[in-house]
């Protein structure tokens, strides 16, 4: 390569380098201004603010309220079943489930079933040969060819064959009666039809006092236990469109969770005013827990690392604060936790962007 062609290349590269750095220094003071100037007008925020919504800490009572639902089913001492103690076939039913009924209105009307009148027949014989028995055996202890044992065995045989004839004779089982209301109240529970033959013992019909009624109730065992005896619940239909609302108070409650239901029963005594209700589905709100102290909306706790924090603002800033939460009721919570006091305002919106010491702007309550 010749002498002129070295220095030609030498040349040309050394006016590129300086070109490339012209270009650069250009560039870079442009970007300065650039940014200068959007600092200047108030395009680029100078510091972070962040807006928030507050309410203010309060100090008072905050409940807890639980719902349950169940049935109205009469109270115990409330029901007087009918049955009777031989069999009997059903001639007439004379009254409805769920009717009111008067003292003395007429609600069965029965007959003895072939086993009955085979019962009085066989208990009539019965004492016949008791009392023949008797006779006999008397006789032979006056001969001095039994003892007086005897004697008391024969007596007491006859004496329970005549009592077991009694009893039947006093429940009039031969003849055709007429089973009426031995007070006022609520036909309940009839489980029988004209022509069904009832065995002895068997449960009929009932009559419900109409003011002896309550609510049987279903709660989860974590929440009754935190209820007591005589405690209000606020009662009102299931189905019912008219808000129909009755007080009742807790009778008692279940110490073992029911097996169809897997919930522990309540017992709520209800007023004479529910005796419309037996047999409906209702609803009972009662509350479970309550509590003296300082109270928060529910948004302004957030969870944080296994911790419940909540900010508050102080002089334009957020401050952070770590709390202990007590009582909640979906609404609102009780906290408690260093440098609270009622009146302070808690963020319950935007909280989730901020940081300790931040500051905030503070938008007005809508």
């Amino acid at each position: 390569m010749t002498g002129k062609r070295r220095a030609w290349i030498a040349g040309a590269a050394a006016t590129i380098v300086l070109l490339c750095v012209l270009f650069f220094w250009i560039g870079r003071s442009s970007g300065v201004r650039s940014a200068v100037q959007k600092v200047n007008e108030g395009r680029v925020p100078k510091v972070l603010t962040a807006r928030v919504r507050t309410a203010p800490i309060r100090r008072g009572e905050i409940r807890s309220t639980v719902d349950a639902y169940g049935m109205v089913v009469p109270a115990p001492g409330g029901r007087r079943t009918i049955a009777l103690g031989y069999s009997v076939r059903i001639a007439q039913v004379q009254v409805s489930n769920g009717e009111r009924v008067s003292k003395g209105a007429p609600l069965l009307v029965v007959d003895a079933a072939p086993q009955t009148r085979l019962a009085l027949d066989r208990a009539r014989n019965d004492v016949k040969a008791a009392r023949e028995q008797l006779r006999v055996v008397r006789h032979r202890y006056q001969l001095k060819l039994t003892d007086k044992t005897a004697v008391i065995q024969s007596e007491k045989s006859y004496s329970d064959a005549k009592a077991a004839l009694d009893n039947l004779l006093q429940q009039r089982a031969e003849s055709v009666q007429t089973i009426r209301a031995g007070s006022a109240g609520i036909a309940w529970g009839l489980s029988v039809k004209k022509g069904d033959l009832v065995a002895p013992g068997t449960p009929m019909l009932a009559l419900v006092d109409a003011g002896a009624l309550e609510a049987r109730l279903g709660l989860e065992a974590s929440d009754a236990g935190h209820l007591r005896l005589r405690q209000r619940v606020a009662v009102s239909p299931v189905d019912s469109s008219s808000g129909r609302l009755l007080t009742g108070r807790i009778r008692a409650v279940g110490g073992a969770v029911d097996p169809a239901t897997r919930l522990v029963p309540v017992f709520v005594s209800l007023p004479p005013s529910a005796q419309g209700l037996l047999g409906s589905y209702v609803r009972g709100e009662m509350t479970a827990q309550a509590s003296q102290g300082l109270i928060v909306p529910y948004a302004s706790v957030l969870p944080e690392g296994g911790k419940e924090i909540l900010f508050t603002v102080e002089k334009g800033h957020a401050v952070r604060h770590e709390v202990k939460v007590g009582i909640d009721n979906g609404r609102e919570v009780e906290v408690a936790g260093k440098g609270l006091k009622p009146g302070d305002r808690v963020v319950v919106l935007g909280n989730y962007e901020l940081k300790d010491g931040m500051a905030v702007t503070v938008e007005p309550a809508s």
